[in-house]
């Protein structure tokens, strides 16, 4: 059989498409490179985009607001792993462009899809340990060196992520929260100088593994779930358009479709350099003057593919009453570990809504987008978590109103499918 991906640079795919895109952005003396610019709001005036405001530092240390008019904006801002303490996302990972996309009334849909990596490296930074070293032979061992997969599913390790995900994180549980290992060692029957395999096939995981102290030829190395890939985001069409005429969206921060209630490995590669592609054909093609509207989103022309229901509203009025002190990090990463995790209930999704939209409300009494050069590091971080909480509450949201497991979305209190929402459910925030 073929495989199904094209790599680059073995495991380091994203970072050879990254450097050659940030080359040619260099190269071309019609693009301008704005640094150091925090993005706080997309603008919009008589229902079209207008540009977006910024934060932007200069280079003598101070910081100024910005407001860079256009008729046309493309957001490609990435995921928002950081709600979650446990990441294989960067640091920047702070939903600031499905933030702002939301405050400026764009619709959103699938956030209740939040994909959870099996195997992140339980110590240090979470790094990613690829789907393909389970594609090579590796097993996932319980504490007791039991091969437990193979009591979960057919397809043990190679089962689809959200049951990989699932079972680390049972396994987990009931070994008092000990990280689940996972062992290469039968690779080495396909390739005796496993060491040298490891070291070719997959570059970047064997030079972290041997800086932690591992030499994952010889022993287990211990892996955990992380939050990895939101497979929700801005809603589009199928050339990066929103439903505010002016405003695309490309890569993890736009729900494009193709990733379904559970995105498979290397999709994010088609969702960001596919769509990134016709987001910007569109862009440059499409009148200044154009209009659509969000029930044109629904992508009817590819049969059999689920439509977008009329979209909900998420409400912030409520929240007002519940005024608290604006959250800290680490008060919403945890909230959104415990409430909206890889396994989630009725319960704790209610108390997530209430206590992220408490925290929102907090945040956005105090929210300014101006600041001093001294007080620009910490005005950032405030600005990340109004982002955070903005979007931890839509999805808090969306997975307490799907009443139902799928892919990516499980509840305890609803284990099974329900049919008569197997589709896309839309959100705009009021």
């Amino acid at each position: 059989c073929r495989s199904r991906v094209v790599h680059a640079g073995g495991d380091a795919t994203g970072k050879v498409l990254e450097l050659d895109v940030s080359a040619m952005v260099k190269a071309n003396p019609n693009i301008t490179v704005l640094e150091h610019a925090f993005l706080n709001d997309v603008v919009v005036r008589d229902g079209h985009v207008a540009g977006v405001r910024l934060s932007v530092r200069d280079a003598k240390g101070g910081v100024r607001p910005r407001v860079v008019t256009a008729e046309r904006v493309i957001l490609a801002t990435g995921g928002a792993g950081r709600l979650y303490p446990y990441t294989t996302n960067p640091s920047v990972a702070t939903g600031d462009g499905l933030a702002a996309a939301l405050r400026a009334g764009a619709q959103v849909a699938d956030l209740e899809f939040y994909q959870f990596h099996p195997t992140a490296m339980a110590i240090g930074e979470h790094f990613l340990v690829s789907e393909a070293v389970r594609g090579e032979g590796a097993v996932l061992l319980d504490e007791h060196g039991h091969r437990f997969m193979t009591d979960i599913d057919p397809k043990a390790e190679l089962a689809p992520r959200d049951v990989v995900a699932r079972a680390n994180f049972r396994t987990m549980q009931a070994q008092g929260g000990k990280p689940v290992m996972l062992d290469v060692s039968p690779m080495a029957k396909e390739n005796p100088d496993l060491a040298e395999f490891l070291r070719h096939r997959f570059p970047t995981i064997d030079a972290y593994t041997r800086e932690l102290g591992f030499d994952w030829s010889k022993e287990p190395i211990p892996v955990a779930p992380a939050a990895h890939y939101w497979m929700g985001g801005i809603r589009t069409d199928l050339f990066g358009r929103s439903s505010i005429p002016g405003l695309y969206a490309a890569g993890e921060c736009a729900r494009t479709g193709v990733q379904g209630a559970n995105r498979l490995a290397s999709n994010s590669l088609l969702e960001g350099m596919v769509y990134g592609y016709r987001a910007g054909l569109a862009a440059a093609s499409d009148r200044a003057d154009a209009t659509w509207r969000p029930q044109d989103f629904d992508n009817s022309e590819i049969p059999g593919l689920p439509v977008c229901q009329k979209p909900m509203t998420i409400h912030t009025t409520a929240a007002r009453d519940a005024m608290v002190r604006p959250w800290d990090r680490t008060h919403i990463e945890n909230t959104m570990w415990r409430h909206v995790g890889v396994i989630r209930t009725g319960e704790s999704l209610a108390t997530a809504v209430a206590e992220l939209g408490a925290g929102l409300a907090a945040a956005n009494a105090e929210y300014h987008d101006g600041t001093s050069a001294a007080e620009y590091a910490q005005a950032v971080t405030e600005w990340e978590n109004r982002n955070l909480l903005t979007v931890g509450y839509a999805a808090a949201i969306a997975a307490n109103n799907r009443c139902e497991s799928r892919g990516a979305h499980t509840r305890q209190d609803y284990p099974t499918h329900n049919p008569t929402i197997a589709h896309s459910i839309g959100y705009v925030m009021a």
